[in-house]
């Protein structure tokens, strides 16, 4: 994989919320790594630990200058997740250079190189982890099988020292299928880790701390239906990132904060009133280490507006009156329609909230006198009522005329009747079995 296909991928490893190392390439010196914590450096994606293979051929001193250049370049825990003094793929500087020889001089040049070098990784506090790894050659080896195969390439094993004593304590024996006795035994290097007790651990001291910047937020909002209430949202986008989000308002010359929380799951405010003047919002991101974000100012509420100037209506029956107007900017398309029975009077809101331009007043009285006013409603405020007040007259409440358009279907034991509206008006519906019949009363009320 490439190191932007691991980033690419690397915020679905980051919602499990356990500590993440970076990728581990075949060695510390592999560009890609680079290349990949360069890139996650650059979108705040959280690496906690640094893993490595190290199979230098190097003496303990190198290796803790190699390790410390790690730990200096990338400031992270190093977790050695295998590693060796050198393998089959490194050089060596073992006195005898054949990699199947373990010989007395080549187990104990590896047990005093591998002493030194965990004593090394011990040391470094920024050393989380460490572990080695046994199969890259018999030289190396920490465990091995003294079996045909190494007789036959150490035809003078009987007169290794070590060996000796190793098998007077071996892990295991078997017999082969030649009736030999094989031994598995440590070797000197192996029998040295493993009485190492090591003190490796989590180690808070070395924990990494993100120094970037965190991301701006972005914020919208809703408001709610009445307009009484505004609530907050932003995009996470820092995730776990992030020690706290603050949103602030300002009325005038001072911001005061009305959102504060560590919860970076939360995404946005509880309702706020609407302020009565204008007012801007902003939201502030504080990273881990307290470094905060630019600050987003995104929204101004806006000022009260003017209502309406040209409200009309118009009696469409004696119990209804239709009241339009012209929108008015930045009334985010809300009004209160206001009614009154004596022109200059007590006015009452008979409808609130309302989204078009027009609205139907229902329930009057005929031959009635109504006067109307208009207001309009946004994130400022309630402006003022309109000027001059609307009057209109309910019509009289007559007898109506005949019912017109009447249409009529039927099917599947079903007669369904259609006819022309008339306003103030209800309907009687009449039935009869015959052309000449008896007409009886079907249904009535009917509007």
């Amino acid at each position: 994989m490439t190191a932007q296909q691991c980033i690419d991928n690397w915020r679905y490893f980051m919602e499990s919320g356990l500590r993440l190392g970076s990728i581990a390439p075949d060695n510390p010196y592999n560009p890609i790594l680079g290349e990949f914590m360069d890139l996650a450096e650059a979108q705040n994606l959280r690496v906690d630990f640094i893993p490595v293979h190290f199979y230098d051929d190097k003496l303990a001193w190198q290796w803790e200058g190699d390790l410390t250049n790690i730990w200096n370049t990338y400031h992270r825990p190093i977790w050695i997740t295998e590693g060796n003094q050198g393998a089959n793929w490194t050089g060596n500087s073992f006195p005898v250079n054949n990699p199947d020889i373990l010989n007395d001089a080549n187990a104990n040049y590896h047990k005093n190189n591998i002493q030194d070098i965990v004593n090394v990784l011990e040391s470094l506090p920024f050393i989380e982890r460490y572990s080695l790894y046994n199969w890259v050659e018999p030289r190396r080896s920490f465990i091995i099988n003294i079996d045909d195969f190494f007789r036959s390439t150490n035809p003078d094993w009987q007169n290794y020292v070590w060996l000796q004593a190793a098998i007077q304590n071996p892990i295991s024996t078997w017999v082969d299928a030649s009736g030999d006795t094989d031994y598995r035994v440590l070797t000197p290097a192996g029998q040295a880790y493993a009485n190492t007790t090591s003190n490796k651990a989590y180690n808070p001291s070395v924990v990494y701390v993100p120094i970037w910047t965190p991301f701006k937020e972005s914020l919208t909002y809703t408001i709610s239906e009445d307009f009484q209430n505004i609530k907050l949202h932003w995009e996470g986008k820092n995730g776990e990132l992030i020690n706290k989000y603050i949103v602030q308002k300002k009325s005038g010359f001072t911001w005061t904060t009305i959102y504060d929380s560590s919860d970076y799951t939360v995404l946005s405010t509880t309702p706020q009133p609407i302020p009565a003047q204008t007012t801007e919002y902003r939201i502030i991101a504080v990273g881990l280490d307290n470094v905060q974000s630019s600050q987003s100012t995104f929204f101004t509420v806006q000022s009260v507006v003017a209502a309406p100037n040209d409200l009309v209506g118009i009696a469409v029956s004696a119990k209804k009156i239709s009241l339009s107007w012209s929108e008015v900017t930045n009334a985010e398309y809300t009004y209160n329609i206001k009614r009154s029975t004596t022109p200059g009077g007590t006015y009452e809101t008979v409808a609130s909230y309302i989204t078009g331009l027009n609205y139907v007043d229902s329930g009057l009285n005929p031959e009635t006198n109504y006067y109307y006013k208009i207001s309009s409603v946004n994130t400022g405020g309630e402006s003022a009522d309109s000027s001059p007040e609307a009057m209109v007259t309910t019509m009289a409440l007559v007898a109506p005329s005949s019912v017109s358009n009447i249409l009529v279907g039927s099917g599947d034991d079903q007669v369904k009747l259609k006819w022309d509206l008339i306003e103030d008006s209800q309907f009687h519906i009449k039935r009869s079995d015959s052309q000449s019949g008896t007409i009886c009363y079907y249904s009535h009320n009917r509007f």
